[in-house]
């Protein structure tokens, strides 16, 4: 090689060398590092630090960490935009006056709060709002490269959702000329979405062409521009799969098959947009999770005008259930009004809870339903603001079989007609069955935020005990307080059983209010004989309480007692009765022990099986010229008098017992639970009875019994042991202080007689 070639050779090679040796040494990456912060803070009119910077020589770049960007501070103190890595690529010429001139950027795993207001403005609005000058049009950046982004997402009233995987690539930025964008992102469901095209972007003006989408498998492109939020744009879809769409609109394991096509002209503007052209769908199917059948409808078009949106008549079907729906959304652009009505005639009510199920019905959940019905409904209102829509509709039940998750048992409908509006609906002509009570009326609900039911009910029979086992009990953790609910109206039950207590039939007029139930009056047929008053039941504690007022008229006792107490065939005959009681029940031994109150008795003729007074007495008085009777029971005329029960346990001050030849006076306690007695009894023996057992001759053959001046023998006694088995004893007690009352100091034979019969209760008796 010749000298000159050499020379040639040393200049190609050396000179480089000599540049970036030089650009080496000028450049100080912590001089530039203030310029970038300057720079990115001009552009976006956000505050921007970054950690450190470093300068490598091959390629030449700088290597930013810990980018911060602020937010617009009427949105949000926390960063706008966080990089833990930044590449930045300058143009070389610059770096050699010691100017920084960015030509490309590259944000690594970046993290973006995207923030939106209660006013609908977002915090990424106010980028770059408060540039001066010619700052805007002077600023140019040649690529800009975003890497495994994550964005989060801040709407008033909604979740935060959050965006992953995000890749942006910008090309030849500059205001006023086209550049080119391409972004993709994973949505919160799994989806993949995407954007590609060119954009133009000059002052308050944005121009997009050439620009295609993806969301999931469904593809379209759309061009036009946005001109201070006037909108101009056309958007295409040609006929694309809607499979990868189920998870952004329906439960997990729904799957989706069917195209869609759309041709969209998109004016007026970013806060009130129009349209026009159409929406199809065709060959729609939803199929999986809770969707018994599948869901289908052949075609679904949707025609956009400015004015409306329009549900051409579609047919949706499930199994052999058919279902017409159309209507209209008006205003849409300013205040959306809907109007839609869905008809289905003679459908089945597992299909149409797979409909409801298909499009998103959440209230329905948990029930499942057979039978038919037939069905009208209409959906109005306002798709904005408070305002529920009024829905209204009519139809019927035929052999409907429905599981609700609240009751363990199925409720079967066998016919009913029924209407409803937004606040209201009814039941008519009801033919119903809920395990084995049947059921005939009618129901009107008012207010469902807080139900007032009005009914006319007709049953068969119930029981309380089977009526409480139907209501399942559910933890609802997000809302533990009970709906408020009240309902009032007529009852009839042709059989009610509570415990084993039966009235039959029973009238009333009922109702319900903060978890009592009101019966007043209460009228039924009870033991052959007639209830009338009123009862309240409590049914909030676990066992409910019931508080009853009652007159009874010749009820049989031994039928109601057996059912009450545990007094089964103690003593028969009807009886009538003040009651007010309060008491719950379990079984009768516990129900008994449970009732408290008072109750005034008025037996008419009737017998007492366990014991025979009059044989009793006469072997406590010793009657003389008496021939017990062989009858193991007592025939009464009438029992009288008043009881005060707590917990079960029954005194008395004036009950009474009137027998053919003799009245019987007893006071003390009865308990009803154990059947236990500690009564003391003074019967009183008519004057034929007491001459015909002993007359005047009882001081010296009766020490037990005493006569009062009226010839009637007066037998003092005490009764114990229990209902079943009573034990009738002389009462020394009162013998003596009635003998000692009867002392008359002028005779004074009669004293020493009293005095001996005293001492006769004493002495040991002999055999």
């Amino acid at each position: 090689m010749s000298k000159l070639g050499l020379r040639t050779a040393a200049l190609i090679v050396g000179i480089p060398l000599l540049l970036a040796a030089a650009l080496y040494i000028l450049v100080k990456p912590e001089r530039l590092r203030p310029v970038v912060e300057q720079q990115i803070s001009a552009v976006l009119h956000r505050p921007a630090s970054v950690a450190s910077m470093s300068f490598h020589l091959f390629p030449p770049n700088f290597s930013a960490t810990g980018l911060v960007i602020g937010d617009d501070p009427t949105f949000s103190k926390a960063p706008f935009v966080e990089a833990t890595s930044v590449e930045l690529v300058p143009k070389i010429l610059p770096l050699f006056t010691g100017k920084l001139d960015i030509e490309s950027i590259r944000l690594s795993e970046p993290r973006v709060e995207l923030v939106q207001n209660d006013t609908g403005k977002w915090n990424y609005e106010s980028i770059g709002s408060n540039q001066k000058g010619n700052d805007a049009e002077a600023f140019h950046l040649g690529k800009l490269f975003v890497d495994l982004a994550r964005v989060g997402v801040s709407q008033p009233s909604k979740p935060r959702q959050e965006y992953s995987r995000l890749s942006a690539e910008l090309r030849n930025f500059a205001e006023g000329k086209p550049f080119q964008l391409k972004l993709s992102a994973m949505m919160p469901e799994g989806e993949a979405i995407s954007f590609e095209g060119t954009i133009t972007h000059s002052g308050t003006s944005t121009a997009f062409s050439k620009a295609t989408f993806a969301l999931a498998s469904l593809k379209g492109a759309f061009e036009g521009n946005i001109a201070s939020g006037a909108l101009n744009l056309q958007i295409e879809i040609p006929k694309s799969p809607v499979a990868d769409l189920a998870p952004l609109f329906l439960p997990k394991a729904t799957s989706v098959k069917g195209d869609l096509i759309a041709s969209i002209k998109l004016t007026g503007t970013s806060e009130n947009p129009t349209l026009n052209g159409r929406i199809d769908m065709t060959g729609f199917e939803v199929s999986g999770a809770a969707i018994k059948q599948p869901v289908k409808t052949v075609k679904l078009g949707l025609a956009l005008t400015p004015e409306r949106i329009t549900l051409e008549p579609a047919s949706i079907t499930s199994g052999s259930t058919q279902v017409q729906a159309f209507g209209v959304i008006a205003h849409y652009a300013t205040k959306p009004v809907l109007d839609a009505t869905l008809l289905a005639p003679n459908a089945q009510l597992p299909e149409l809870l797979s409909i409801a199920s298909a499009y998103g019905i959440s209230s329905l959940d948990g029930i499942t339903a057979s039978g038919q019905a037939n069905l009208q409904i209409r959906i109005h209102g306002p798709l904005q603001g408070k305002d529920p829509f009024e829905v209204s509709g009519s139809g019927s039940l035929k052999d409907a079989n429905l599981q609700f998750p609240s009751l363990t048992k199925p409720l079967l409908v066998r016919t009913t007609g029924f209407r409803f509006e937004s606040s209201s609906a009814s039941l008519s002509n009801i033919d119903a069955q809920i395990a084995e009570t049947n059921l005939k009326g009618s129901i009107q609900l008012n207010n469902f935020s807080r139900p007032a039911l009005a009914f006319a009910l007709v049953l068969d029979k119930a029981s309380i005990e089977e009526l409480r086992s139907l209501r399942k009990q559910i933890e609802d953790k997000k809302n533990s307080a009970p709906m408020k609910m009240s309902a009032e109206g007529t009852l009839e039950i042709g059989t009610l059983k509570m415990a084993d207590l039966t009235l039959s039939p029973l009238n009333s007029h009922a109702i319900y209010r903060d978890n009592h139930i009101l019966l007043n009056p209460l009228n039924a047929s009870l033991y052959g004989g007639r209830h009338t008053g009123s009862m309240d039941i409590d049914l909030g504690p676990a066992l409910p309480i019931y508080s009853l007022t009652s007159k009874l008229e010749k009820v049989e006792s031994s039928q109601f007692l057996a059912a009450t107490t545990s007094l089964k065939g103690i003593i028969s005959g009807p009886f009538s009765a003040t009651l007010s009681l309060k008491f719950s029940p379990a079984d009768p031994l516990l129900l008994a022990k449970s009732l408290s109150g008072s109750v005034g008795l008025k037996f008419e003729q009737g017998k007492i099986a366990t014991f025979n007074l009059t044989n009793e007495l006469a072997s406590v008085a010793k009657f003389l010229g008496f021939k017990s009777g062989g009858e193991q029971y007592t025939q009464f005329l009438g029992i009288t008098g008043d009881l005060s029960i707590i917990n079960g346990a029954a005194s008395t001050q004036n009950l009474k017992l009137d027998l053919a030849n003799l009245s019987a006076a007893l006071t003390g306690k009865m308990n009803l639970a154990d059947q236990s007695l500690d009564l003391k009894l003074m019967s009183i023996l008519d004057r034929k009875f007491s001459e015909q057992v002993g007359s005047n001759k009882i001081g010296g053959f009766m020490t037990a019994a005493l006569s009062n001046p009226a010839g009637n023998l007066l037998i003092p006694a005490r009764i114990s042991g229990t209902f079943s088995k009573p034990i009738i004893a002389p009462d020394p007690e009162a013998i003596v202080k009635m003998k000692l009352q009867s002392f008359n100091p002028k005779d004074p034979k009669q004293m020493m007689d009293s005095v001996n019969s005293v001492l006769d209760l004493f002495k040991k008796k002999q055999p």
